[in-house]
């Protein structure tokens, strides 16, 4: 496996991912079959890119980020070049700067990974969930970031709840991956209010 050596000097830059997340990421991407579709939603500064960069540059063509943001202090679209133009990978991942959630409306074809590191307010995750998850091929990679602790607690409740009949394939520090099911029947919740 190649090292996402310069995703991980990123990761220790800003600590948006930690260390063992990019790690796990890695791991993932790792697993993913020949011309794989990865869509990323939220650009941060670029960790999680860079990493499926440097993993599996042969995916480098098929990576799609989609961010509201075209830059800002905590990550958008020209962060994520940023880190592209700093580590010499080139060339940069197709981005798409909207509204994650309205995206998939005009999405054509099966996406092979999933990374939801989006909007952390509740509706934000839940539309996220329900508008990408349905995008996923059976047995694709559906990872999603800040499911633990304190600071995300939106994130973890929702997430939680909307992930509870998938299988998880690994988890550290945040991030949970799970795979997508052969038979996908639904979300146990039709409304981010009935969320327990």
């Amino acid at each position: 496996m190649n090292k996402p050596t310069k995703a991980l000097e990123l990761s220790g830059a800003f600590s948006l991912l930690l260390k063992e997340e990019v790690e796990l990421l890695a791991k993932m991407v790792e697993r993913l079959p020949k011309r794989s579709v990865i869509v990323n939603i939220g650009a941060g500064v670029g960790t999680s890119s860079l990493t499926i960069a440097e993993v599996r540059p042969d995916l480098l063509p098929y990576l799609i980020t989609v961010d509201v943001s075209h830059e800002s202090p905590v990550g958008g679209l020209k962060n994520e070049r940023n880190a592209f133009d700093a580590a010499g990978i080139s060339p940069y991942p197709i981005q798409i700067l909207a509204d994650s959630k309205r995206v998939p409306a005009t999405w054509r074809g099966w996406i092979e990974m999933l990374l939801i590191d989006g909007g952390h307010e509740a509706q934000e995750v839940y539309d996220d969930i329900v508008s990408w998850v349905v995008k996923v091929d059976q047995d694709g990679i559906i990872g999603i970031h800040d499911m633990t602790g304190d600071q995300w607690p939106e994130v973890c409740r929702v997430a939680s709840a909307m992930m509870e009949n998938f299988d998880k394939l690994g988890a550290a520090g945040s991030y949970v991956f799970y795979r997508m099911p052969r038979y996908f029947d639904g979300f146990p919740y039709y409304r981010v209010e009935d969320i327990p």
